[in-house]
């Protein structure tokens, strides 16, 4: 079921009106459990059966956690968890890679018959990321006690972001299930809002950048260097407005029904860097990976080699769980490899020699100070910080990476949520390094070419995602690099499109001070109720109602 069908439309404004009329809360629960059931059931009958196979798998492994904590056998409850997860891995693996494991040993194509195909689980990837999170959350103490098995149902199959995310992590979920939000009017404005610019990104944008980069992409040794290239561009622009779309449409779906999703991207072609690209893109799977994946290989604790061996494996996971194919694979590890050199310039050559100098620090937010009287500060993995200053005071920061220290001289040091540190002395000297140190024209110049710089990086990296083979990739990229000639086709809509999601990103960026990349208009005023019907005058003119399949639904 589709969120752009008059199906859905139908099943949530059902779902929307039981929910109003049952006031227990037990009672709601079983509600959405029974509608995440039957939206899945679209799809394909035997697809909610192994999405109840999983979640009683997942609450029994859990209960067995649980046990083992409260007798305080936290090694066994590691062990139980680490078995439980990875029997959840290994049915992704069998879904994703069977088909290929076939194809790739016994030379097999999908017509040659004689061998079993095996039909992937829409949206298996995510909600199996899910389960694992419920398991680890447990075993690590991130969640109290384990949870009934309707409530881990709901967390592991709840529709609006079932089939492509976002990826919730359960100490953020299942908290909500026994307070969900009541509907009221600011939350059915924003939800609505919100789902409304994701049908615009879909239907406009997306849908009809595709068109273009389908052509393309389906004979790349016909068409043109400087036309491989622009339907580059075009798949760039498009992976992205097909996908932040679903993403908005389930979180204003959840918000609606009571529920926070999170964030799922903050502006990413703005990003400056691959390290910033990743703190953008796909929050909630990097954010994921980075808990998870990162932390648990060791993350940057263990030195230099061994942190770009960690930062390395976790974007090969993050390939291979994307897809089956050596595309997915190199797309991953050529993204590892960037995390890699930035990284060195960044910390070796950028960051030496400036050892009396404040500066940001960990990727996702720590933060790091070394003051000349000696003083350091120091910004763990998962953004807590804690400071130990010369005459030993110490002091912790909150996990958003905001922190605030107070030594026994009396100092004070406060750090803004997007990096920026303040400094306070008892003398009342006041120091900032914020993460634009000053407005000039060599800065803007700077920011502009290090954005231009990423965003080219990400679109040629996009190529081997894009690409059917790993023989198209190459083909492709011998293409742009040689300007090869052939098919001329520029399709206009790709700059078109370009120019209008730099403008709204770097208004987004300047109205909302880059914390947050859309607000919800206010629609008492002109202002409100005039984009909104700009918007929805821009979908029946211009939207493309051919497929409207989403590009993640795929993974």
């Amino acid at each position: 079921m589709s969120f752009l069908s008059i199906p859905f439309f139908i099943f949530i404004t059902i779902v929307i009106l039981l929910l109003q009329l049952i006031r227990n809360i037990n009672g709601k629960r079983y509600l959405l459990l029974l509608a995440s059931y039957v939206f899945y059931g679209f799809f394909d009958l035997r697809f909610p059966v192994l999405l109840f196979l999983l979640s009683v798998f997942t609450w029994a492994i859990g209960c067995r956690i649980g046990s083992l904590k409260d007798l305080g056998r936290d090694a066994a409850a590691k062990r139980v968890a680490g078995i439980g997860i990875a029997c959840q891995i290994a049915v992704l693996a069998f879904f994703k890679y069977f088909n290929s494991f076939q194809e790739f040993f016994f030379r097999k194509t999908a017509g040659d018959g004689g061998f079993l195909r095996i039909a992937i689980p829409v949206g298996l990837s995510f909600y199996l990321l899910q389960a694992v999170s419920y398991l680890i959350d447990l075993s690590r103490g991130r969640l109290e006690k384990s949870s009934p098995l309707s409530k881990v149902m709901l967390y592991v199959g709840f529709f609006p972001q079932l089939v492509s995310g976002p990826i919730v992590k359960a100490h953020d979920f299942l908290p909500q299930l026994e307070h969900p939000e009541p509907l009221t009017r600011a939350r059915l404005s924003y939800g609505l809002q919100l789902f409304l610019l994701g049908a615009l990104n879909k239907l406009v944008f997306a849908d009809r950048l595709a068109v273009a980069v389908d052509s393309v992409y389906s004979a790349p040794a016909a068409y043109s260097g400087m036309s491989l290239f622009i339907a580059s561009l075009g798949y760039t622009l498009q992976i992205y407005f097909d996908f932040a779309s679903y993403s908005d449409m389930a979180i204003g779906v959840g918000y609606i029904l009571g529920f926070d999703l999170g964030q799922n991207f903050n502006l990413p072609y703005l990003a400056r860097n691959p390290s910033d690209f990743w703190r953008r893109w796909h929050i909630s799977l990097s954010s994921y990976l980075r808990d998870y994946v990162y932390i648990s290989l060791g993350g940057n604790r263990k030195g230099k080699i061994r942190t770009y061996i960690n930062l390395f494996l976790t974007m090969v996971v993050s390939g291979l769980w994307h897809g089956s194919t050596l595309n997915f694979l190199f797309w991953g590890m050529f993204h590892g490899l960037a995390l890699i050199v930035h990284r060195i310039y960044s910390r070796e050559l950028i960051g030496r020699g400036k050892a009396k100098a404040l500066s940001t620090g960990a990727e996702n937010g720590g933060l790091r100070v070394n003051a000349a009287d000696g003083s350091l500060a120091t910004g763990s993995e998962n953004g807590e910080l804690s400071v130990k200053a010369a005459d030993g005071s110490l002091a912790t920061g909150a996990e958003n990476g905001a922190f605030s220290v107070k030594a026994t001289n009396d100092s004070l040091a406060s750090g803004a949520e997007n990096g920026g540190l303040s400094v306070k002395a008892s003398n009342d000297g006041l120091a900032k390094a914020t993460a634009n140190d000053s407005f000039s024209l060599g800065s803007v110049l700077a920011a502009f070419l290090s954005i231009t710089l990423n965003f080219l990086l990400v679109s040629f990296l996009w190529i081997p995602f894009r690409a059917e083979t790993l023989s198209d990739t190459l083909l492709i990229l011998k293409g742009i690099f040689t300007m090869q000639p052939g098919i001329v086709y520029y399709y206009v809509y790709t700059l078109i499109f370009l120019g209008i999601l730099l403008a709204v990103q770097i208004y987004a960026a300047i109205r909302s001070n880059s914390k947050s990349p859309w607000k919800p208009f206010e629609l008492r005023g002109f202002w409100g109720k005039f984009f909104i019907c700009m918007e929805i005058l821009a979908i029946f003119m211009f939207a493309n109602f051919g497929n409207s399949a989403f590009i993640y639904s795929q993974f």
